[in-house]
């Protein structure tokens, strides 16, 4: 008799300062299969980040000390995380930081009052469907860019060393735009 080895299970980074929210996120997700990491700041998102494989992350913008546009800036500048999917999951509902996190690179940008977190939950599986094209053809650009010793994306990386990394990731997710790159996939309001 063939054994089955079954597949490790997703792993989704959680980032949420309300332990209320993030406890049922967290317990939705794990119920669903999904092994979550939670971090409640934005350096211990990044730090998480950094050190695990997390597949996806779902990203809150209201966090204490660095905001979620912070965290996203530095995800994208590191070549580490420059490529993983980041879902932003808000109470804010501005148009202008709405398209500063799609503008950064989020896939995705929920207002937390119009989605449950079963929708959440069953929007992660589309999500990482919908990213191994975009990743592949991401990470190609970040090959070439750096291939030089003053590439775009290394330039990006410098840049954000000196304090300037969401106007760094900024102008990389930007340029990944403009050369039909961008991981967007949808928006769910």
């Amino acid at each position: 008799m063939a054994s089955t080895l079954a597949a490790p299970p997703d792993t989704i980074l959680l980032v949420e300062d309300d332990p209320d929210i993030a406890e049922m996120y967290r317990f939705k997700l794990e119920y669903d299969g999904y092994r979550v990491h939670l971090a409640m700041t934005g350096e211990t998102a990044l730090t998480l980040a950094f050190e695990s494989r997390a597949d996806l992350a779902l990203l809150d913008m209201g966090l204490p000390g660095m905001d979620g546009l912070q965290v996203l800036a530095a995800l994208r500048a590191d070549h580490r995380t420059f490529s993983l999917p980041v879902v932003i999951l808000s109470n804010y509902d501005d148009p202008d930081l709405i398209q500063r996190g799609l503008r950064l690179g989020a896939i995705d940008y929920l207002i937390k009052s119009h989605i449950t977190p079963a929708g959440v939950s069953g929007g992660i599986a589309l999500w990482m469907a919908a990213q191994p094209a975009c990743v592949t053809r991401i990470a190609m650009e970040y090959d070439r860019a750096n291939a030089g010793p003053g590439g775009p994306a290394r330039n990006a990386v410098q840049s954000s060393d000196s304090g300037n990394a969401e106007n760094a990731a900024m102008s990389t997710a930007e340029s990944q735009m403009q050369a039909g790159i961008s991981g967007r996939t949808r928006r769910v309001a």
